[in-house]
């Protein structure tokens, strides 16, 4: 652990495509996860989610031997980052 990180859980940082899905829609989104933890994770994304907003999202990897990685996620926090992108942090709320 870092000093001056209170963070429960370590995070990997993770540059994949991923697919998101809010609750109550149907559409598929495209999302990039930019780092995950046992407890959460960072979506970048090129539109803004309300705090509290659930959503699934699917995680693609890069080699068919891997699985993909599906998650229903909550909302914690959506800030817009300069390069106009939305940082869109996100607790775990269970593994499908």
């Amino acid at each position: 652990m870092i000093i001056g990180d209170n963070r429960d859980f370590l995070r990997m940082s993770v540059e994949a495509e991923a697919q998101l899905i809010l609750r109550g829609d149907s559409a598929h989104r495209e999302c990039r996860v930019s780092d995950l933890s046992a407890a959460g994770m960072l979506l970048l994304t090129d539109f803004a989610l309300a705090e509290a907003d659930q959503v699934q999202v699917r995680i693609i990897p890069g080699h068919p031997i891997t699985p993909p990685l599906e998650a229903e996620l909550e909302v914690v926090r959506c800030s817009q980052a300069d390069s106009g992108q939305y940082q869109i942090a996100c607790k775990i709320l269970r593994i499908l």
